[in-house]
């Protein structure tokens, strides 16, 4: 894949700007992307599909990732899109479970990847990222449950977060509700 494709002299300035890593201290940031490299996908390339081992985390530099899982017909169910500053993939780095999701690269994207064993070292060199990488995960799972709370469709409430309409021919999971207390 041409890597002419992306303009930015700085593609980690994109990481830098994200919520979570804007949050982390200077000693996290550093050794979280000493230990990281610019990956590059193409346009439908898979990072990761639902069953894969647990291979590292990843955060879009440029481009889109298509979160889906198939239904029983075996068509795409889109659960949201991940862009430029956000991060993926930390749900298996907790439980080292096989991948829940798979991560598509819509258009050609560059991402920050930090692979499985890049992760440990990193732990063993700064352990409060421990704590960091649970926040990243818990930032994810509030959106979930205030989707849960919310009275819209859980799908409204999906390309709200995301700031994207579904691509054609794209369906979102419907997530099952509670209705009654």
């Amino acid at each position: 894949m041409s890597h002419t494709l992306f303009h930015d002299p700085d593609p980690l300035s994109v990481v830098r700007a994200g919520r979570w890593f804007s949050q982390l201290t200077q000693a996290q940031s550093e050794v979280l992307l000493a230990c990281s490299q610019v990956r590059y996908a193409a346009a439908g390339e898979a990072l990761f599909v639902r069953g894969d081992e647990f291979c590292g985390l990843y955060c879009v530099l440029q481009g889109r990732v298509r979160l889906s899982m198939p239904d029983a017909q075996d068509h795409d169910k889109v659960i949201g899109w991940v862009r430029p500053s956000q991060w993926l993939g930390e749900l298996s780095l907790f439980d080292r479970q096989p991948r829940a999701l798979d991560a598509i690269a819509d258009l050609p994207t560059a991402l920050l990847h930090l692979s499985a064993a890049d992760i440990d070292e990193l732990l063993t060199q700064e352990p409060t990222m421990a704590t960091a990488f649970g926040q990243l995960l818990a930032s994810k799972l509030r959106v979930i449950i205030h989707g849960l709370a919310s009275d819209e469709p859980w799908p409204q409430h999906i390309r709200k977060i995301t700031q994207t309409a579904r691509p054609v021919g794209a369906r979102v999971l419907p997530f099952a509700r509670r209705t009654s207390k």
